[in-house]
């Protein structure tokens, strides 16, 4: 254990007020979390440039409408 000389005092203001801003920054990109694992899976995503570049971007319009929809459903808050 430290020595009574050495223990470090706690500001207790400054650490609610640490603990207030995490807690606004995991509000502020919750949207993020949420979001990921319901996008497509990236090798969707390289089909879907594969044969977009054929000349077939019907996998690529899927994909881009798929991955809207899932930011439609989790919005960005407006900061």
């Amino acid at each position: 254990f430290p020595s009574h000389d050495t223990m470090v005092k706690l500001n207790q203001a400054k650490v609610d007020a640490a603990a207030a801003e995490i807690a606004a920054e995991q509000a502020a990109t919750a949207y993020q979390r949420q979001r990921q694992p319901e996008y497509p899976p990236i090798s969707d995503l390289a089909d879907a440039l594969y044969w977009a570049s054929t000349g077939d971007s019907t996998k690529l319009d899927e994909y881009y409408a798929a991955c809207a929809a899932v930011k439609a459903k989790y919005p960005k808050e407006a900061s």
